[in-house]
């Protein structure tokens, strides 16, 4: 299956169901949930902690790495999220969760993660194999909703209604983003616009997590260097390494604004461009479709999907492929 396929695909994952609650006791009193993943397994629940932050009961926090212990306990509700199921630091937490008996459930397609919950009865949300994490997002995040909605930790009368009709506005409004629009296609002439250069996606503070998913997709799609950050946290650090180094031709600022964002921030984008060219900044601006904070988000995040593969085939490269990656892991072994 090509890229294309894949990301626009994306949409009809939020339609499937994954889970199935195997434990026999469902526990009560769930104070905190913690979710154990890497790369795009842990993005799911990044945007899960951003655009429903309203309604989860209880707070959700994000473990990347090889220790979760001092965020468990007997109140918590610890999910090990990895595509492969081998995912070596999610395995590690994994068995950190066991040794403290904390309830467990996992999100994944297989491997030794798959192997662990049959054989120990853990609750599981199970994704179709062979796609790539980054473009399995969409998937893994229904998945984690179904499991907070399972332990009734959001405030949502109808959440898998709610994600129904957002898969089918995406459905509709991607087709102008698509590979089958040859007319005017704003994300493909952007595309075109950052070939060569190294991208500084700059968001919204309510589209952080699509800011940073268009960072890993040109990094993985396109196998291009990419930045991100969000307002107003930039002005107070990042703005002041503009002055170095004088040149900034390969430089390129993208900035993603949500026009349901609070209204100072909002003035602060309205001033960066001016700014941004005294520095010597080229500059671009998309702003997020959509009437509400989720069409807006998860419009920005297929659009980032469609932009990395469009910048994918003006460098030449495949856009499935993660040799790097591969590499790297089979030289820890």
């Amino acid at each position: 299956m090509d890229i294309f396929t894949m990301i626009d695909s994306q949409p009809a994952q939020l339609r499937q169901d994954y889970f199935r609650a195997k434990s026999s006791d469902k526990a009560e009193g769930i104070t905190r949930v913690v979710v154990a993943g890497m790369g795009g397994s842990a993005l799911g629940a990044e945007i899960v902690k951003e655009a429903f932050r309203d309604t989860l009961r209880v707070p959700l926090e994000i473990s990347r790495g090889y220790s979760v212990s001092e965020m468990l306990d007997e109140h918590t509700l610890f999910i090990a999220s990895s595509y492969s199921g081998n995912t070596e630091e999610t395995l590690v937490c994994l068995e950190q969760a066991i040794r403290l008996n904390t309830q467990i459930a996992v999100i994944t397609s297989g491997g030794k993660l798959l192997e662990e919950a049959d054989q120990r009865g853990f609750d599981i949300a199970r994704l179709a194999p062979n796609v790539q994490p980054r473009l399995a997002v969409f998937a893994n995040l229904k998945a984690l909703v179904e499991i907070l909605d399972y332990y009734n930790l959001l405030e949502f009368s109808d959440i898998d209604r709610e994600l129904m009709d957002l898969a089918n506005w995406l459905d509709v409004y991607k087709a102008q983003f698509s590979l089958d629009n040859t007319g005017d296609n704003q994300i493909k002439d952007l595309a075109s616009k950052l070939s060569g250069k190294i991208p500084m996606v700059y968001t919204s503070s309510n589209l952080q997590s699509a800011g940073y998913k268009w960072k890993i997709d040109i990094n993985e799609n396109a196998k291009n260097l990419a930045f991100y950050n969000y307002y107003p946290e930039l002005n107070h650090n990042e703005m002041n390494g503009w002055i170095l180094p004088s040149s900034k031709d390969n430089l390129v600022v993208v900035q993603l604004v949500s026009g349901l964002d609070n209204g100072r921030n909002l003035k602060r984008m309205h001033l960066m461009p001016k700014l941004l060219e005294e520095y010597g900044f080229v500059h671009h601006t998309f702003k997020a479709p959509g009437q509400t904070y989720l069409q807006q988000l998860f419009m920005t995040i297929l659009a980032g999907d469609y932009l990395s593969a469009y910048l994918a085939e003006l460098n030449h490269v495949d856009a499935v492929a993660v040799e790097l990656v591969e590499k790297f892991k089979k030289k820890l072994l």
